[in-house]
């Protein structure tokens, strides 16, 4: 599986290199733990990452995504994820929007789902929604998530600063909601080279906060 995913990164590569200036965009990044709205999806494990998208002077895009995660059966971070995304971004006076949808796609049996993707923003400000439209396993369908962040790029020239918070709202179900509170720093050296670090905390009742991840990253934007 791991094999797939380095494959999948030298196609990424290629593809940039032929069709940056023609409005593709791509980034390459490991991470030491890949942290999803505040849980690890690798088992504490480093994942490698790929990244696509392509955007039309229209407002409309596409886009790719890949990564491995942890598979249980192996119990190792072996599995592969790999997401497929469309949508429209657009301006109105100072503000922008976004409306979309994520397929997230997993080589792990009744893993898969699609999300709609709903966003404002203003400047480096983002609050978006999340909806679970279909899932292979019906217990996630339905399922929500609002996130609030701000991100700020070379704050006193030196350094790239992001935080902010996600909630979960599960559908029709006896649990409680999550909640996750991040943060990252990043610093960009030479025109294309990033490293960084996060972290998050995460609450599975959104009160008791018991769980902090941390992870360091260094990747490449084209």
């Amino acid at each position: 599986m791991i094999s797939a995913m380095i494959r999948f990164l030298i196609a990424l590569l290629i593809a940039a290199n032929y069709l940056a200036a023609a409005g593709l965009s791509a980034k390459i990044e490991y991470k030491s733990d890949y942290i999803f709205r505040g849980v690890t999806q690798t088992n504490h494990e480093g994942a490698l990452q790929g990244a696509l998208r392509y955007g039309f002077e229209s407002g409309f895009y596409l886009g790719a995504f890949g990564s491995n995660v942890y598979d249980a059966k192996d119990d190792a971070a072996k599995a592969i994820q790999y997401d497929f995304s469309s949508g429209y971004l657009g301006e109105a006076g100072d503000i922008w929007f976004e409306a979309g949808a994520i397929s997230r796609n997993f080589t792990i049996d009744d893993a898969n789902y699609i999300e709609a993707l709903f966003a404002v923003g203003y400047g480096a400000f983002r609050l978006a929604g999340y909806d679970v439209v279909a899932a292979d396993n019906d217990y996630f369908e339905g399922d929500r998530y609002v996130e609030a962040s701000a991100n700020f790029s070379e704050v006193l020239g030196l350094i790239d600063i992001g935080f902010g918070a996600g909630y979960g709202l599960p559908s029709d179900r006896d649990v409680d909601s999550p909640l996750n509170l991040f943060a990252s720093l990043g610093k960009t050296l030479g025109q294309t080279l990033k490293i960084g670090a996060s972290a998050e905390i995460y609450s599975d009742n959104a009160k008791d906060f018991g769980k902090t991840r941390f992870a360091v990253f260094i990747g490449c934007a084209f």
